[in-house]
């Protein structure tokens, strides 16, 4: 098999490489290359369809961090710097918002993995990185306000009106947009989904929200069952929590309470439940540094009212053995729709809605799963 025939992840080959579908055939009966070699398969799309295990590498596409502060709101921005792909119109995008008292460091090393496979991560703040990250006094939203900022932003920069991020080749797909957020920002992902006109965003990604309805926080700063059924009925939608998230009341009852959230949801939708192992695996606070690259990180501040499950979706600024649990399934979720517009056909697909071994539903870090998709107008579990 000669070099032209691979295209490569990071890591698995040191040229890059293409594989077309038609050129499969032949090594259908050499299983251990799928393995060995991480292959990504050129789907339709033109984008990089998932390999036997895409959540846990690092994509094909290098990629910069850009800082931008237009109309005194700050943003942080994550993207790829590679040739746009033959076929995509654009670059997907993903408007992350951050839970109450975190900062850019908590969901780095994810929004850098997001970005090595071809997804813009734009990253707004309510006041700064320095406020926003701070324990008293809290910054807090949960209008969506600051992700609709972000959304105005990534339309600007496609139009012409706000400039581009240095070395991004290529423009933005608005087609193609993802609304995410942890806690507070979760909140806000589904209250500005489940607001915005549909196609306004495909997917809605929502980690560990308040309860909805009663809280805590109490209405109007948490999210409806309304509120999830609009954002389902409008886009895609993936809610997680954890068996161990201490932040909304005893750990016991916050994965009952948000599975009962979830079921508002009537359209394409994924709820998981990560153990407690999982989530606990967390590190202690002893580990990290005191200082983080944007000052005092205050780990035992900010942990210990909410207990390590509520960490689940973050990294652990200055430890890099932690890797979420969570971050894969984002990392297929937002390839899935962004990437494949959840095509069936796409292995990106069979991961995140398959059952087999290679299926994230084999996941043993997950504690409780729904996976559902939308059949003649009513929801139907898979």
């Amino acid at each position: 098999v000669t070099p032209s025939l691979f295209h490569t992840c990071r890591g698995c080959l040191h040229s890059p490489v293409t594989l077309k579908q038609s050129q499969m055939y032949p090594l259908l009966k050499v299983g251990t290359i799928c393995w060995a070699v991480c292959f990504y398969v050129t789907n339709a799309s033109g984008w990089a369809d998932c390999d036997a295990k895409p959540p846990e590498l690092d994509g094909a596409f290098e990629h910069a961090f850009w800082a931008a502060q237009p109309n005194e709101t700050q943003f942080y921005v994550q993207y790829p710097t590679a040739t746009l792909p033959q076929g995509p119109k654009g670059w997907p995008v993903m408007i992350f918002m951050h839970a109450l008292n975190l900062g850019w460091e908590w969901y780095q090393p994810q929004i850098e993995r997001w970005a090595s496979h071809g997804i813009v991560v734009v990253f707004p703040f309510i006041k700064s990185q320095t406020q926003d990250d701070t324990v008293y006094p809290i910054v807090s939203d949960t209008t969506g306000k600051w992700l609709q900022k972000g959304l105005d932003l990534v339309r600007d920069m496609a139009s012409g009106a706000s400039a581009m991020p240095p070395g991004l080749q290529g423009t933005l797909d608005l087609a193609n947009v993802a609304f995410a957020g942890h806690n507070m920002g979760a909140v806000s992902a589904l209250r500005i989904a489940a607001s915005s006109p549909k196609g306004t965003v495909k997917l809605v990604i929502a980690m560990h929200p308040f309860p909805c309805d009663i809280g805590p926080p109490p209405p109007p700063y948490t999210i409806t069952k309304a509120e999830i059924q609009q954002a389902g009925d409008k886009a895609g939608l993936i809610l997680f929590t954890s068996e161990d998230d201490a932040a909304f009341g005893p750990a016991s009852w916050t994965a009952g309470r948000e599975k009962k959230c979830f079921a508002a949801a009537t359209g394409n939708a994924v709820f998981a439940s990560f153990a407690a192992a999982a989530c606990d695996a967390y590190p202690d606070c002893s580990e990290f540094p005191t200082q983080g690259p944007f000052g005092k990180l205050d780990c035992k501040g900010k942990i210990h009212a909410t207990g390590k499950g509520h960490f689940c979706p973050c990294s652990a600024p200055g430890v890099p053995k932690w890797v979420s649990p969570q971050q894969m399934w984002v990392t297929v979720s937002v390839r899935a729709y962004l990437h494949h517009d959840l095509d069936t056909n796409a292995a990106c697909y069979d991961l995140l809605y398959g059952s087999g071994p290679k299926s994230l539903s084999s996941d043993a870090n997950i504690a409780d799963k729904q996976l559902q998709k939308k059949s003649s107008n009513s929801p139907v579990v898979v």
